[in-house]
């Protein structure tokens, strides 16, 4: 299945090193994101990561004999989001997110302040706006149909920015595979 090998497209291009087995991969990703120079561990004999990012998205995959586990993160902090490249930085975390659904080897699709909740400063933590009280009706409908977590926190601190237009919903089968349909989109999109 494509989504099981998806990690492999990330290699080219990326960032290669050796990862303990123990390290937490969605936090290890977060860390990078933030700290694009963040060092790599000394021990171990051989690369069995990677690293790949893209503004505020990025994904890490650590191999373990066939076994792909990947971990994409997107910053959602606010200073990020008020850097103005999050509308194209969302796309990009959505439709790898899409293209990840039927994964059926250890996938973390995260957002860094759910990721570091505990390490993230007071006012990164702040993003999520209690049940989406606040929102205009429009962002609170978007809220509803997000995900919990990272996707709902994200789509909160998008409605909080005021500049980013509201994004179109499309259709999921009941299995969770975006379709097509005329006039429609088949995923979450800032229009």
């Amino acid at each position: 299945m494509l989504a099981n090998h998806l990690p492999l497209m990330f290699a080219l291009g990326a960032r290669l090193f050796w990862m303990d087995s123990k390290d937490d991969l969605s936090r290890e990703a977060a860390l990078r994101l933030i700290d694009p120079h963040r060092g790599a561990s000394e021990s171990g004999t051989k690369p069995n990561a990677w690293w790949w990012s893209t503004g505020p998205v990025g994904c890490l995959t650590r191999m373990s004999g066939q076994v792909l586990e990947l971990a994409l993160v997107v910053d959602d902090r606010d200073e990020a989001l008020r850097e103005g490249r999050h509308v194209d930085a969302w796309r990009e975390w959505l439709r790898i997110s899409n293209a990840l659904n039927l994964r059926e080897q250890p996938t973390w699709i995260a957002a860094v302040t759910e990721v570091l909740s505990d390490t993230v400063p007071r006012a990164a933590k702040a993003t999520s706006v209690g049940g989406g009280e606040g929102l205009l009706p429009e962002w609170q409908a978007i809220r509803e149909l997000a995900l919990e977590g990272a996707e709902r926190s994200f789509v909160e601190g998008l409605a909080r920015l005021g500049s980013i237009p509201v994004p179109v919903v499309g259709y999921e089968t009941d299995g969770g595979i975006p379709i097509d349909s005329p006039g429609r989109t088949s995923t979450l999109r800032c229009a």
